[in-house]
């Protein structure tokens, strides 16, 4: 929730409670309202919190504040604090396995979930009023989305309140949140679609990209197990049955066996 004019007059109210001098009216709220619409209640309040509590040097000599800020200069320490938390994110909150996270035998974390999955749309063809789903795709179509994890989440928020004023002007311009997987369904959703949500990009194998391929509608091994060995592997045995040099009765014999079968 953004800043609102209640959230500014408890501000100034504990501004006024511990003695700071110049502090504004409350009849001042509304203009502040306007510099801090843009800063989330929370983060305003703990920016609050953090003016008072950080000393200054006078002289040599640290001391605590005693003048009220300005709108302006709180809404800097709001997004400054921002900032300093979004350089901690990979240590306080993490991913998933759907966005990567990876764990070892140990139980440690091997690899971190990036907190981005990729949302995958196959369009098929419609005749006579009816989607033709056994016909292969006339377009098919990718875009990075936001996990619905704790690490995804943490970077909507982040997203959704960033000070565009920020960033570099060529980035500033075209800069948009990046949708979460909630908000892609919505968008790409279609009758003659089908989507997919995977959290690598593996899933647009180059080999992929074919009718041929067996994962052309469906995960890749790679999507699975990771780009390891078992997944290459895989890959391998599945274009020699299709190249006939391997029996599929053979492969699907030895996959019976080692499930005990």
């Amino acid at each position: 929730m953004m800043c609102t004019q209640d959230t500014v007059l408890d501000v100034l109210g504990l501004f006024r409670g511990v003695g700071l001098s110049k502090v504004p009216d409350n009849e001042d709220a509304g203009q502040w309202l306007r510099v801090l619409n843009d800063v989330p209640a929370v983060l305003f309040e703990m920016a609050a919190e953090h003016y008072l509590k950080t000393p200054i040097e006078v002289k040599g000599h640290l001391r605590g504040v005693r003048y009220c800020p300005t709108a302006a200069e709180l809404r800097s320490i709001a997004f400054a604090l921002e900032s300093t938390q979004r350089h901690e994110v990979k240590k306080s909150r993490r991913g998933c396995a759907r966005c990567g996270e990876l764990i070892g035998d140990d139980g440690a974390i091997t690899h971190h979930g990036n907190g981005y999955r990729t949302i995958t749309q196959h369009c098929h063809p419609v005749a006579d009023g009816l989607v033709q789903w056994s016909e292969p795709p006339y377009r098919i179509a990718s875009r990075q989305v936001l996990c619905d994890c704790e690490l995804g989440r943490y970077i909507a928020h982040q997203h959704a309140t960033i000070d565009t004023s920020t960033l570099p002007k060529h980035i500033a311009g075209q800069w948009k949140p990046t949708l979460t997987v909630e908000q892609a369904f919505e968008v790409f959703q279609r009758v003659d679609a089908r989507l997919y949500v995977t959290g690598t990009e593996h899933r647009l194998h180059s080999h992929d990209r074919r009718p041929g391929s067996p994962w052309y509608s469906k995960p890749s091994p790679e999507e699975e197990w990771g780009d390891n060995d078992r997944a290459s592997n895989a890959r391998a045995t599945a274009y020699a049955v299709i190249r006939g040099e391997i029996d599929p009765r053979q492969v699907l014999k030895q996959k019976l066996a080692t499930m005990g079968r």
